[in-house]
C-alpha cells in the first residue's frame, strides 16, 4: 500500500508552490501599490523575509532529523524565533506563515517517506538557502537602481513609514529592498519546486 505521503506528495508540493507565489504576489503588491494604511503589513512584509533568514536552515534539519527531534526540538526552536518576529510587528501573519511553512516541512515526522521524496526535499531547501543568500547580495548592491514603484520617499514620509520604523536597518530604512527580495526569492522558490516535481514525475513515469 502506497505510503500517505507518497500518495499526496504531488498536491503537497503544489500547496507549497501556491503558498509561495501568494507571498510573491503580496511582496509585489505592496512594492507597487502601497496604500497609507498599509505600514503595518509592509513592516510585517519586512520582517517575515527578514525571519526568512533563520527558517531558511529548516527544511534540511526536518528532511535529515529523526521524528522526535522536529518534534520537540525544531519546532519550538524556530517558534521562539517566530514569536520574537510576531511580537516585533504585532501581526499574526508571522505566525499563521510559519505553523503553514512548518507543517509542510515536518511532514517528514509523521510518516515514512521514500528515499527519492526526502532527497528532492534536501535539495529544495539547500537550493532556497542558496538563492536567499544570492538575493540578499544582488538586491544590496543593486539597491540605488532598483524602482522604487510605490515605496517612493514622499509617500513614506506622507504614509508615518519612518515615525513606525525608526530602529535603523538598510530593510526599515529603504523598504523596497526587503519586498523586492521577497517578490523574487518566493518567486524563484516556486518555480524551482514546480521543476523539481515535474522531473521526478517524469523520472517516475520512465521507470515503470
Amino acid at each position: 500500500m502506497m505510503r500517505i505521503l507518497e500518495k499526496y506528495d504531488t498536491s503537497l508540493v503544489y500547496t507549497g508552490v501556491a503558498m509561495n507565489l501568494l507571498l510573491a504576489f503580496q511582496y509585489f503588491k505592496f512594492w507597487c501599490w502601497p496604500q497609507y494604511g498599509d505600514i503595518d503589513t509592509i513592516t510585517t512584509l519586512t520582517l517575515f523575509i527578514t525571519f526568512e533568514f533563520i527558517l531558511v536552515h529548516s527544511g534540511v534539519f526536518m528532511a535529515l532529523a529523526p521524528r522526535k527531534m522536529s518534534l520537540f526540538l525544531f519546532f519550538p526552536f524556530y517558534g521562539v524565533f517566530a514569536y520574537g518576529f510576531f511580537k516585533a510587528g504585532n501581526n499574526p501573519f508571522i505566525i499563521v506563515s510559519y505553523l503553514l511553512i512548518m507543517l509542510n516541512r515536518m511532514r517528514f515526522a509523521f510518516s515514512d517517506v521514500s528515499e527519492a521524496i526526502r532527497s528532492r526535499a534536501i535539495l529544495t531547501s539547500i537550493l532556497a538557502a542558496g538563492i536567499y543568500f544570492v538575493l540578499i547580495f544582488v538586491v544590496l548592491f543593486s539597491q540605488s537602481i532598483l524602482p522604487d514603484l510605490g515605496l517612493n520617499e514622499p509617500f513614506l514620509k506622507q504614509s508615518g513609514y519612518f515615525e513606525q520604523n525608526s530602529s535603523g536597518g538598510l530593510f526599515n530604512e529603504d523598504p523596497k529592498t526587503a519586498l523586492c527580495l521577497g517578490c523574487v526569492y518566493y518567486l524563484i522558490l516556486a518555480l524551482i519546486e514546480v521543476k523539481l516535481i515535474n522531473r521526478a514525475q517524469k523520472s517516475s513515469i520512465a521507470t515503470r
